[in-house]
């Protein structure tokens, strides 16, 4: 099934939430709460410094800029290969940590299993050339943290998927000559695969579900051990306080207790129904055809938890229905993460290619983040650098059998000893044109899907490398300030005094009912308010007198100012 959750990532600026929060205040108090903001920034930004300048200073040793290719010339020359590894694998962790606190996702095996099976946009086959990212830098760290490999796909020891929020996007074109493949499946393919797949039913017994056996859990040192018994979900690799960048950020820690959410997926199913959904898939790849089954949901304008996938199959699931509508417009939907960030280094093979220059021998060190917006789910092959499209099988298909037919035809008139007559000329010179024809057809939408790609590629992406790591950087900390204002305003706006001048307390379900409804006001986009996370940053800043069960209790706006005072004053040097 097609779910992709929402996410909690708030997807208004910070100054829209800062003005959402301040009009929920009297005038009188307007000015008391615009400090309180203030001073909150500065109390976060030198909570989570300290993990901000650590990723920096490794990055700085990695990044493809010019300081960071004097930085790693000096320690190589120096003889100090294994200080590079060590700033590699201190990197990889510490930018996983990042993507927690953007509320980024590792893409599930499950999730890259969907994404493959379908087209949306680009209709050809894609292939990605693997041997172009180096397996040697993300490699150690699979390595250290198996529970986390357990549930990313298998390439990821070359490149690194992480996905943010999700959407749905729509198309809605004429898409003729797709229609006359889907016509073309449906009337001559999906018979036979029926056929087959009743008779591999009826004499092939049913096999037992199989499940990935667990990997063995990471050893920790006792303090975190503890933490991490009691969520069996994939959490996001600890900091190793035996390295010489220990991350001493107490919000750092508390955070990277939090999961990077890859979902676990069962094995995948290898035998005889699967080889026919392969040969399925290979005939020829229209967007949507796929083997994946959308759960039918409410479907919202803009966002939704789980996405109903509009294909082809489910447009047009008919020959009649596809005859009737060659003349109109069809419209597809498809899931779509709303940023996705990849993380790999260029191999031998990948920088050759990238710089264009075949005589490179240098095997690069340089490691490389991109961010992506606005990516369909089945299009997710656009995002990775080195990638090659290659022609529809039953495009070839089509030309090998007119080449065979025409060079059959000559031969057996050439065997029966008789002179090719005119009639048999005009037959062979028809279908060796369109061969010829189909052919060029081949070439022209190879080239031009691999225009689109590029182009896609280029106006998709956000930013890259050091700017990419600046973005992240950014996103996890008003992410937190952003958290925190809510939940601290509308905890102070529904906290009501009852007859006896005590607080009455805020239900932690009403909190989320009330923040959700107000952002999805102001944005008109569904947004999903993680009330539990921001809970648990309100009781580290102090900002809830006590919490009852569902129920909780904030501090007065007075007593939150002088928190906020205190604590940046703690900050100060003495």
């Amino acid at each position: 099934s097609v779910s992709l959750p929402p996410g909690r990532t708030i997807r208004l600026s910070l100054r829209e939430v800062k003005e959402l929060c301040v009009d929920r205040f009297p005038d009188d108090e307007k000015e008391d709460f615009k400090e309180f903001i203030q001073l909150l920034e500065r109390v976060i930004r030198h909570e989570v410094g300290d993990l901000v300048r650590d990723v920096e200073s490794s990055y700085a040793m990695l990044s493809p800029a010019e300081h960071g290719v004097r930085l790693r010339k000096e320690l190589l020359q120096a003889g100090k290969e294994a200080s590079i590894r060590k700033y590699e694998m201190r990197f990889v962790r510490q930018f996983c940590q990042i993507m927690s606190l953007s509320d980024f996702s590792a893409v599930s095996a499950g999730e890259w299993d969907m994404a493959t099976e379908d087209a949306f946009v680009f209709t050809l086959p894609v292939d990605i050339e693997w041997d172009c990212y180096d397996p040697d830098f993300l490699s150690p760290f699979l390595a250290a943290y198996p529970q986390f490999k357990e549930h990313v796909p298998s390439f990821s020891n070359r490149i690194m998927v992480f996905r943010q929020g999700s959407s749905v996007v729509t198309m809605k074109q004429w898409m003729f000559a797709q229609k006359v493949e889907h016509l073309v499946y449906l009337i001559f393919f999906s018979p036979i695969l029926s056929l087959l797949t009743w008779f591999a039913r009826l004499f092939i017994p049913k096999r037992k579900p199989q499940h990935t056996p667990r990997a063995p859990p990471v050893q920790k040192d006792a303090a975190t051990a503890d933490k991490d018994t009691q969520d069996p979900l994939l959490k996001v690799p600890q900091p190793d306080p035996n390295t010489d960048h220990p991350l001493t950020s107490s919000s750092a820690k508390q955070d990277s207790q939090k999961s990077l959410k890859a979902e676990p997926t069962p094995a995948k199913k290898r035998g005889f129904m699967s080889g026919l959904r392969g040969m399925a898939k290979s005939v020829g790849r229209l967007p949507g055809r796929g083997s994946a089954k959308s759960q039918a949901t409410a479907h919202v304008a803009h966002h939704c938890a789980l996405m109903d996938r509009q294909n082809f199959r489910k447009a047009l699931p008919t020959v009649w229905a596809t005859l009737t509508n060659l003349h109109k417009k069809v419209e597809l939907r498809e899931p779509a993460f709303k940023n996705v960030a990849i993380l790999y280094r260029n191999s031998l093979k990948g920088e050759q290619e990238a710089e264009r220059d075949p005589e490179i021998k240098a095997k690069p060190q340089a490691v490389h983040i991109k961010i992506f917006h606005n990516i369909p789910l089945a299009d997710l092959e656009v995002v990775f650098p080195f990638k090659r499209v290659r022609f529809k099988y039953l495009d070839q298909l089509i030309c090998i059998v007119s080449i065979i037919g025409a060079v059959y035809l000559v031969v057996t008139q050439l065997q029966s000893g008789n002179a090719p007559s005119q009639m048999l000329q005009g037959i062979v010179g028809v279908v060796v044109a369109k061969a010829v024809q189909t052919f060029n057809t081949m070439k022209t939408a190879k080239f031009e899907m691999e225009k689109d790609m590029q182009r896609t590629f280029v106006h998709k992406s956000k930013d890259s490398d050091e700017g990419a790591l600046y973005y992240l950087l950014q996103s996890s900390e008003s992410q937190e300030v952003k958290e925190v204002l809510l939940a601290y305003t509308f905890c102070l706006v529904y906290n009501e005094r009852n007859v006896i001048l005590r607080d009455s307390g805020v239900d932690i379900q009403n909190l989320t009912k009330a923040v959700d409804a107000a952002l999805q006001e102001r944005s008109h986009e569904m947004m999903n308010f993680d009330v539990n996370v921001a809970v648990k940053k309100l009781q580290h800043h102090h900002l809830l007198a006590e919490t009852d069960g569902n129920l909780l209790f904030p501090v007065p706006l007075s007593e939150g100012l002088s928190i906020m005072r205190s604590k940046l004053n703690a900050t100060l040097p003495a």
